[in-house]
């Protein structure tokens, strides 16, 4: 990898590079950036502003997460089965993630931000898209 991307995206600190994360701007301790998975999909304020979003999107009250793992817990719990409402549930998980990924880039790469909202709009057009069967006329009835 370039080292003048890696620098871009990174914080020289000492022998190591400390990423940083762009989604939220919460610091740790060390006024360092958290970009861990865990963080970034899980803990991170913006992404929970995403997930929320496209919660209400599909009609499924879900309490706040409080950890990474219990988030991914509820999902595959949610997710098990053939019923288009966990079909749908998958679907919208895996765009959400990616969703968020392609932001983080984003704004590393480009410079360029969105709103939650606009990436939770993007994450349901993509389903619309994507969606397809008897899945179709349901996912049609939700309304953004």
């Amino acid at each position: 990898m370039d080292p003048h991307i890696l620098h871009k995206r990174a914080k020289h600190s000492g022998d190591e590079y400390t990423p940083t994360s762009k989604l939220d701007g919460e610091k740790d301790h060390g006024g360092k950036r958290d970009e861990s998975h865990v963080h970034l999909f899980g803990g991170c304020s913006f992404t929970k502003l995403v997930w929320e979003r496209l919660m209400q999107w599909i009609r499924i009250h879900v309490n706040p997460m409080q950890s990474y793992t219990q988030m991914i817990a509820w999902v595959i719990t949610q997710a098990k089965g053939k019923l288009c409402k966990a079909k749908i549930l998958k679907m919208v998980y895996a765009e959400h993630i990616y969703g968020i990924w392609r932001e983080r880039n984003s704004r590393i790469f480009e410079e360029t931000t969105r709103t939650a909202d606009q990436i939770a709009r993007e994450v349901a057009c993509v389903c619309n898209i994507r969606v397809q069967g008897g899945m179709r006329a349901q996912m049609q009835q939700l309304i953004f």
